[in-house]
């Protein structure tokens, strides 16, 4: 996470100058950063094989680990608009959940065997890099459209540790980043006044090498004008996420889905 937050700074620190260089031709601000929260409802399930390729144990994340099922987090937005039809998007956000449960049933993870009556301590991380060009296809004073061609960047790790009669018993901990490339739909259309709407859309499905799988993200936003160069804005936004994969880093498979109130300031130069 503290690379993550790293990279973000870094950043915000170069694109900061490209007013004077780029987009003097347009209206539409050269740099826009948004700097909000989540608030976030999960329904996820995972199973992880054996080094073997035997099947692990289905689980459900939230009811069979006690695994966090709501979370607020940070989450960073940026586009730089480097010509009046073409710019770079990045986002960021860290989504990883904890929780503590006696199991009630043996459950296969790895190569490990946690038996029944294990208290069980899991951790599920999930930090989100998002990268993409956009070309707008359609600007009017109102209004503009865009296409995308970006990447995804899922660092995804489970762990596992527990104990069982106050004795520990076996740790797994499994570890990949998922490159998922997506393509993408941008809408934004001033409603009037100091108000705006927003829709991206984040579509993928691949098989190809180690991994199968499919995303599906959608964000809404709503904006209100402050100033010329500060505002705030209210979204939701929704994603449904399934991979398999046969990295020996994660042999197995994981649905996640979640729906995310969002909101923040937003910040445009």
């Amino acid at each position: 996470m503290k690379l993550g937050l790293a990279f973000c700074l870094l950043w915000v620190l170069f694109l900061f100058p490209a007013r004077a260089v780029f987009a003097a031709d347009d209206l539409r601000p050269a740099v826009e950063v948004r700097l909000g929260g989540l608030i976030t409802d999960f329904s996820s399930d995972l199973r992880i094989n054996d080094s073997d390729g035997l099947r692990g144990s289905g689980i459900d994340l939230e009811s069979d680990l006690d695994i966090e099922d709501a979370l607020e987090a940070f989450r960073m937005d940026l586009r730089w608009r480097f010509r009046q039809k073409h710019s770079i998007d990045f986002a960021y956000y860290d989504i990883s959940r904890s929780g503590r449960r006696v199991i009630d049933r043996t459950l296969e993870i790895g190569d490990q065997t946690f038996p029944i009556g294990t208290n069980l301590s899991s951790t599920m991380n999930f930090e989100v890099f998002k990268l993409a060009y956009a070309y707008s296809f359609s600007q009017s004073e109102k209004s503009e459209a865009s296409v995308s061609l970006g990447v995804h960047a899922i660092d995804v790790g489970f762990r596992a540790k527990g104990r069982l009669l106050g004795i520990p018993v076996d740790r797994q901990t499994s570890e990949v980043v998922l490159p998922l490339p997506v393509l993408g739909f941008q809408y934004s259309r001033h409603l009037g006044g100091h108000f705006s709407l927003n829709a991206d859309v984040d579509l993928f499905a691949i098989e190809y090498g180690d991994y199968k799988g499919s995303l599906w993200d959608a964000h809404l936003t709503l904006d209100m004008a402050f100033t010329d160069q500060v505002g705030g804005f209210l979204g939701y936004n929704l994603v449904d996420m399934g991979v398999e994969s046969e990295d020996e880093d994660l042999l197995g498979k994981l649905n996640y889905q979640y729906g995310a109130l969002t909101l923040g300031v937003r910040l445009t130069f």
